[in-house]
């Protein structure tokens, strides 16, 4: 069995990878995670995912130009095989909704939830 963390733990590691926290590494990780070009308004957008059979893993960070961060932690696990197709062929959907809720705090209350 591999190593299993939960939502709160993979968004922890984002937000302190963003707001320099972290420590040493740090930049090393966000050139990995900031691979694509940053929207409108951000210093760097950085991403990764994972996916196995069952599984759909998202996470985002968000640094702003104004040093704010934001971060989303997507984790989905025990899908049966037909909606883990359903969902892993809707996958760019579900990533720009996050990139969505990251900018905008309207898109945000639409989808937040704490669990």
């Amino acid at each position: 069995m591999g190593a299993k963390g939960s939502a709160a733990q993979l968004d922890s590691l984002y937000r302190s990878l963003a707001d320099g926290s972290f420590g040493d590494g740090a930049d090393i990780a966000l050139r990995q995670l900031e691979y694509q070009p940053a929207p409108d308004g951000a210093e760097g957008l950085g991403f990764k995912g994972g996916n196995l059979p069952g599984v759909l893993n998202q996470a985002f960070e968000l640094r702003r130009e104004d040093g704010t961060v934001a971060t989303a932690v997507w984790l989905t696990d025990g899908l049966p095989a037909d909606r883990y197709e359903a969902a892993n062929t809707g996958l760019g959907n579900q990533q720009m909704l996050i990139i969505d809720a990251l900018q905008s705090s309207d898109a945000l209350d639409r989808i937040a939830c704490v669990v």
